[in-house]
């Protein structure tokens, strides 16, 4: 058997690396002998430093260059994978005075780690799937796999297993085809169009100005003395139909049940039809909300803003690829809402982390409503879903037992918790965060009809 480690003192650095590098490659070819693995201190120390550069890698790939999604990686959540990646990386360093075993195994798995990282990112490039989790299982299902293989060879009967490499690939066929059915309301749970069925970018944008001043002018306007309610209502995501539905179906709940017909602005983003309805972003978000406050008497009417999308810590995804929209954050909302000068508002948002909007909004004539605390993800985003899971839980369901937007929200929250709990997923934690103000404008709402 050959040797497995050693503070090898030949010279030519870069042979040595080379060596260490195509060590998982060539675990996985069959028979043979235990590559051969450099380990001094500092084969120890470039390998650590090659993993956490292949997860930095990853993660810019994923979340920029393959899904064009919203916003930088580096978020908190992005910041906080990393300081994993790179606490596992430096705990497996504590291991370099441990016996050279366990160094030369600690090399070889820290690059099998950084291969399987890069080998993932280019089949999430060539399969292209539609949501997170089969973009993370093709992304890391190869570097967990090329690890395993690697310890096996190198502490157990098994060498270059044609077994693990025919398991590699039935485990990420069975992703392929299993995996589009996650119902993750995440920020990359989009599906990206075709080339061929990108929007005709100056078309869009020329038709938006009559768009939106088609239904700002059918607005009526608010009747003094009565309190009333309006409604601007946003689907973001260009790409899964059942946002879009949403805002069809509450637009349906705000006009039979709060007499809100002739004072709804729906604004949707659709790929399928991107000229039927004015765009959901920053500019048309603020108009909407000015020629609403223009109809609306502010201080007794309520404005009914709700939002859905995927979502992400403090974003709201409204990018529409071939478009050039960007994403809404909080403070987007809150300036837009202040220059228009509405003063009292439900804001409902329906996306994951949403919680995370609520401290930008908050104000005393303020009732806020989230379908996720800040750091939890929603779930319910099939593109064949009439709702989204809290979206059924609220305005379906729990606003056909009351009126109240306070009641539904509690309701809502039971309802949530009690489905995830069955499901085996974790809390979403729906939010409400009621201003000591809003309280009597809503009842005077609720005894209006």
């Amino acid at each position: 058997m050959t040797t497995t480690h050693e503070d090898d003192p030949r010279p030519g650095f870069l042979d040595r690396w080379l060596e260490n590098i195509a060590v998982p490659v060539r675990t996985l070819a069959p028979g043979g002998d235990i590559p051969r693995v450099h380990s001094a201190n500092i084969d120890i120390a470039i390998a650590v430093l090659v993993a956490v550069c292949a997860r930095i890698f990853a993660g810019l790939m994923l979340n920029t260059g393959i899904n064009d999604l919203p916003g930088p990686w580096i978020t908190r959540v992005g910041l906080g994978d990393l300081a994993s990646w790179i606490a596992v990386t430096l705990f497996c360093a504590l291991f370099l005075a441990n016996g050279s075993q366990i160094r030369a195994l600690l090399v070889a798995v820290l690059y099998a780690l950084s291969l399987g990282l890069i080998a993932g990112i280019a089949l999430v490039w060539v399969m292209r799937p539609a949501d997170l989790m089969s973009q993370n299982t093709a992304a890391i299902g190869p570097a967990i796999l090329l690890t395993l293989l690697v310890v096996l060879n190198r502490i157990g009967p098994f060498r270059g297993s044609l077994v693990g490499i025919a398991l590699a690939a039935a485990m990420l066929l069975t992703d392929v085809i299993a995996g589009p059915g996650s119902d993750y309301y995440g920020p990359s749970a989009t599906s990206e169009p075709a080339a061929a069925s990108l929007p005709d970018t100056e078309q869009v944008y020329a038709a938006q100005n009559a768009l939106l001043s088609r239904q700002l002018a059918q607005l009526r306007t608010g009747e003094p003395g009565r309190t009333e309610l309006f409604a601007v209502l946003g689907a973001g995501d260009p790409n899964q139909q059942v946002f879009a539905r949403e805002v069809e179906a509450v637009a349906g709940i705000l006009q039979s049940s709060y007499g809100a017909e002739g004072r709804i602005v729906r604004l949707v983003n659709d790929v399928h039809a991107p000229t039927s309805l004015p765009l959901l972003n920053r500019t048309n978000l603020g108009e909407a909300l000015r020629g609403v406050a223009a109809r609306m008497q502010t201080d007794e009417d309520v404005l009914f803003l709700f939002l859905t999308s995927h979502g992400g810590p403090d974003i709201l995804s409204t990018r529409f690829r071939g478009v050039g929209t960007r994403d809404l954050n909080p403070e987007d909302i809150a300036e837009t809402l202040d220059e228009s000068g509405i003063r009292n508002a439900v804001i409902v948002i329906s996306a994951c982390y949403s919680g995370s909007f609520a401290n930008e909004l908050v104000a005393d004539h303020h009732l806020i409503i989230t379908a996720a605390a800040p750091d939890r993800n929603s779930f319910g985003c099939r593109d064949q879903n009439e709702w989204t899971d809290w979206g059924r839980a609220f305005f379906a369901e729990a606003l056909t037992t009351t009126r109240d937007f306070r009641d539904a929200a509690r309701i809502a929250q039971e309802t949530v918790a009690s489905r995830e709990s069955a499901e085996g997923l974790t809390s979403s934690q729906p939010m409400m965060v009621e201003g000591k103000a809003i309280g009597p404008v809503l009842d005077r709402l609720l005894s209006a009809r």
